[in-house]
């Protein structure tokens, strides 16, 4: 388990060198996750309306947007989150300083390359793919010496992700047929398993140490090894057997063992603390999104509204209440009072989810004009967060720790 984020993260002994964006990890990639996020969508919504052809021709627009945002900007936070994390776990040094900004360059690099389209796509390729494996280095190699062996299975979905991306451009390179969807989904459902996992470790702890008051939440066992199966199930039949319909059958089985955990995670208190609500919000998001699975075999609702329920209304805010509680406590400041702004910012990424997933179920309007909606409140929203957020990454914590 982490260590609270107010505590100071790492060497005080350290010198102040250099720009303090490259003095831990969650600095450069949280703001590239945070600008890349917005103006990646930005540009999605112009592909989209126009019919333009801005990514590698033997790539489609659904699969570039996919892959952008899940291995562009939902690695670009794992990746800030691990290399935070991993120094707490070990105590030991992560990539800072030049290394640092090397890492964060090759990955800047893979993402301009498949924005313009310009560059052969092997090439993206190789920065793609060169990132993880040098990202994995970086993680490995401080776990390994404090032989953190309960960190291990990290390192293991680092290497699935790997194999995941690598089928990607496999298939649009002309290697593999057919691998391309199957690759870009299954990294969708490891990045909302760990989101599960994550959530029934830290929702609690943060819950207790942040309501200001005490409390006990609970968890279960049981309820644990009954959503991983399920879970799994669910993943089985969605990637690889999706003509059988067992998956919708899973899902409805997740909803009620995953509301259970949603019930009991609850206190009055959360309601009063914009980072835990929206961590609360985001776990009831991806609830939500197995509810649209359950619902597809009854209704006119299609797998496509409750994919876009588990990625805007789960990983979106998931991943920016992350970044905004992960920046704003290894900074130095008081977790507890955070930018007021970032309770509309989480409307705005809440609104976003809702307006893509329901609108179009309810409204006459068409349902381009409802994407195109959502996507802007997804863009306004994450500029806004990175905008407010820009000056912390860019300078030093506030108590003058190294970190």
């Amino acid at each position: 388990m982490p260590k609270p984020e107010h505590e100071p993260l790492g060497n005080s002994q350290l010198p102040q060198a250099g720009l303090p964006l490259w003095n831990l990890g969650f600095r450069p990639f949280f703001m590239g996750a945070a600008y890349f996020g917005a103006l990646s969508v930005a540009l999605w919504i112009y592909i989209y309306r126009s019919g333009a052809a801005l990514y590698p021709q033997t790539v489609s627009p659904s699969l570039w947007h996919a892959h952008e945002l899940l291995f562009g900007y939902v690695l670009a936070v794992i990746a800030g989150f691990l290399l935070t994390a991993t120094k707490n776990w070990t105590g030991k040094q992560t990539l800072h300083r030049a290394p640092l900004a090397w890492l964060f360059f090759l990955w800047l690099a893979a993402r301009l390359s498949l924005l313009v389209g310009a560059i052969p796509l092997a090439i993206s390729a190789a920065l793609d793919l060169a990132f993880i494996v040098w990202l994995f280095i970086a993680i490995a190699g401080p776990i390994i010496a404090a032989r953190q062996k309960r960190q291990y299975a990290i390192l293991g979905k680092l290497v699935f992700l790997l194999c995941c991306n690598a089928l990607f451009y496999l298939d649009a390179l002309g290697v593999i047929n057919g691998v391309a969807y199957p690759a870009i989904y299954t990294t969708l459902y490891v990045v909302i398993g760990l989101i599960l996992m994550m959530s029934r470790r830290l929702i609690p702890f943060f819950v207790e140490a942040g309501v200001g008051y005490k409390i006990q939440l609970r968890n279960s066992t049981t309820v644990d090894l009954a959503s991983l199966f399920v879970f799994l199930g669910f993943f089985l039949c969605e990637v690889f057997f999706p003509s059988s319909g067992y998956q919708y059958f899973f899902a409805g089985l997740l909803v009620p063992i995953l509301s259970i955990r949603a019930w009991w995670w609850y206190t009055p208190g959360v309601l009063k603390k914009p980072l835990l609500i929206s961590l609360y919000l985001a776990y009831l998001g991806i609830v939500f999104g197995f509810v649209l699975f359950a619902l597809v075999p009854l209704t006119a609702i299609t797998p496509l509204l409750a994919v876009h329920m588990l990625t805007i209304g789960g990983i979106g805010l998931v991943t920016v209440s992350m970044m905004a509680r992960v920046s704003w406590g290894h900074s130095g400041r008081n977790i507890q009072e955070p930018p007021k702004i970032l309770g509309w910012i989480f409307t705005g990424l809440l609104l976003a989810a809702l307006t893509r997933v329901l609108a179009p179920l309810f409204s006459k309007l068409s349902y381009p004009e409802w994407v195109v909606f959502s996507a802007s409140l997804w863009v306004v929203s994450l500029l806004c967060f990175a905008l407010v957020y820009t000056p912390i990454w860019l300078r030093q914590r506030i108590d003058r720790q190294y970190g």
